[in-house]
């Protein structure tokens, strides 16, 4: 974090700040703190001595003081935009994330063009899962400073999480260009490209990476995420213990690992994490989340089921912790879906469409077997797996610049004429095409898609959607077991979990009802298990397809799969999925009460 101060003083003071400040750039704080003291026992009321004082105080991790010694610099000099800043970079770092976001709207205020409080905001916002917001801040700070690569970088990441490919690539491709042997950037920008289904530029990246600074553990850390969408599960899990050789703390590693099944009980990477479980001392939330998560993957391949509940229900504590949800307005988004997709529009707009056959829409809840019917049509020849594109969400973008929120954007696509979703059509197929453009049938398995299917049957008539159903007590549990992506911050509480189960089931609802019969085709989870060859050869004849031997050989597909089901669907057919919340069912009260049946308190 930059020091910035209000100006000089008598010459003393002046030369005890200079030097104090250069002590402190060099990391000499013990030495910085003397000198800041004796000007402050000078000079009590000196605004930088108290800032930069309290700027320290963050660095040696005395966070109370800090923020008391920079608020005692800010009523001095109130107007000072350094300080709002510096200030609201530590309130974020410790978490008070409405307090910085406060002061750092202060600190624009008073200096619009500042581009570092516009970064320091976005990592505020995005941090409250207000990502829209976020990006939209980023985006200014990057037109003020198009230098600053923290905040490219910090943009690319969250364009990433939000599914947005293509941009998030431009965003670490303009970070590289300001730094090209960034580790960092390379093995970011690599990682991406791999899940966009650029695996070879993906790999140069982040070969790239490693070759400049072997050392990085975040570098080894991607280069491992990479091997495991792409199914290289034995090189994944060499990556990422390399990464935690450099970096014992890169708790992320651990999920991944355990993930993929890569730990045993008595492997030293599991007593570190049960060290650090047994400690529960956090400087960052997710740390905890992601251990959590890990022992709980563990403890679940071990059939240790009362542990790995608990384990997963500290996990997911911790993790509602740090998001804003409300079953309220995500029950009001529902049902603004539905109102605004609904008869009316299917009239309105019934020639607005385009009559081409080539996507595939996959929805349902996530853990409902998506990925897995994916892979079934991905391993046909004539198909082309997409995984969970953003095709609406990228098309609205382009139209109006930047992003929209969850109702603004229902709201633009209610008001869009014939010809515009027309445009908007458009694009989606011209994004297919890019995907691969030889494939017959291009697959969009983004479960959420589900609340959009109103737009989606105006936008292509034509095309099929496939509803994935799975036991409501499986699925919920699944999710609750799964570490995801934001987007689904309904999942870390058994009760709105479950809430959400049950509006999700409505809009299915309401869709068959809405829409023509045999327009939503159904797989249900336990058939296609029990029933393989049957379900999976009325999947493909639905599709317009013919049988090939390939779909029922899915898990050899070597296509990447950069979802929480990389590791599963690369295994052959197995059972154990089916009844899963068995183990599980005294533990389930909440999700029981929420999903109105019966079941045990």
């Amino acid at each position: 974090m930059p020091m910035q101060g209000s100006g000089g003083k008598p010459d003393t003071l002046s030369l005890k700040m200079a030097q104090a400040v250069r002590l402190q750039q060099q990391e000499r704080y013990q030495d910085a703190e003397r000198l800041y003291r004796e000007v402050l026992a000078m000079a009590p009321d000196h605004a930088d001595a108290n800032h930069f004082l309290g700027l320290l105080a963050h660095q040696t991790g005395r966070p109370t003081l800090a923020v008391e010694l920079m608020e005692r610099s800010l009523a001095i000099s109130p107007n000072n935009a350094g300080f709002l800043n510096n200030l609201g970079g530590v309130l974020q770092e410790q978490g008070a994330l409405q307090k910085a976001v406060d002061i750092l709207q202060r600190a624009i205020a008073v200096q619009p063009g500042y581009a570092d409080a516009w970064h320091h905001l976005a990592l505020a916002l995005e941090r409250m899962q207000l990502h829209a917001q976020a990006v939209v801040c980023w985006e200014r700070a990057v037109k003020l400073a198009p230098g600053l690569v923290s905040a490219w970088l910090a943009l690319g990441d969250t364009l990433w999480n939000l599914g947005q490919l293509d941009a998030a690539i431009d965003a670490y491709e303009k970070a590289r260009q300001f730094a090209p042997d960034d580790a960092r950037v390379l093995s970011q920008l690599g990682c991406v490209l791999v899940e966009r289904g650029l695996a070879e530029r993906g790999l140069q990246m982040l070969d790239a990476a490693i070759r400049h600074t072997p050392e990085s553990a975040h570098a080894h850390f991607q280069m491992g995420q990479a091997c495991v969408a792409l199914g290289r599960f034995r090189e994944a899990a060499a990556r990422l213990r390399r990464a935690l050789a450099l970096q014992p703390d890169l708790y992320a590693a651990y999920t991944a690992l355990a993930g993929i099944s890569a730990l045993k009980c008595d492997d030293p990477e599991v007593k570190a994490l049960q060290r650090m479980a047994d400690d529960a001392r956090w400087s960052n939330l997710a740390d905890g989340v992601a251990v959590y998560f890990a022992l709980g993957k563990l403890h679940q391949q071990q059939k240790h089921y009362d542990a790995a509940f608990r384990y997963f229900l500290q996990g997911n504590r911790l993790q509602r912790q740090q998001v804003h949800y409300s079953t309220a307005a995500q029950r009001a988004n529902f049902d603004l879906a539905k109102s605004t997709f609904g008869g009316e529009f299917q009239h309105r707009h019934a020639a607005a469409g385009l009559a081409d056959r080539l996507p595939i829409f996959i929805v349902g809840m996530p853990r409902s077997g998506t990925s897995l019917v994916e892979q079934i049509l991905a391993s046909h020849p004539e198909v082309h797996g997409g995984g969970e594109l953003q095709l609406i969400h990228e098309g609205l973008r382009k139209q109006y610049g930047t992003f929209l929120s969850d109702r603004d954007e229902l709201l633009a696509l209610g008001r869009l004429a014939d010809e515009e979703l027309r445009e908007l059509a458009q694009q989606c197929l011209d994004r297919l095409h890019t995907l691969n453009p030889h494939a017959t049938r291009v697959t969009d398995k983004r479960p959420a898609n589900f609340a959009l299917l109103g737009l989606l049957h105006v936008l292509f008539p034509h095309a099929v959607i496939i509803h994935c159903r799975r036991d409501p007590l499986d699925t919920c549990v699944s999710c609750f077991f799964t570490q995801f992506q934001p987007g689904q911050e309904y999942a870390y509480d058994l009760t709105e979990l479950g809430e959400y189960y049950r509006e999700y089931q409505r809009c299915m609802t309401y869709w068959h009802q809405l829409l023509p019969a045999g327009r939503i085709y159904e797989v249900h989870y336990e058939k296609l298990i029990t029933d393989f060859e049957t379900e999976a050869r009325g999947l493909v004849a639905h599709c317009g397809l013919e049988w090939h031997a390939d779909c029922a050989n899915f898990h050899t597909n070597p296509r990447q799969v950069a979802t929480a089901s990389a590791y599963q669907v690369r295994q052959p057919l197995y059972h154990s999925a089916v009844g899963r919340a068995r183990s599980y069912r005294r533990h389930l009260g909440p999700l029981f009460k929420a999903l109105d049946i019966i079941g045990e308190e």
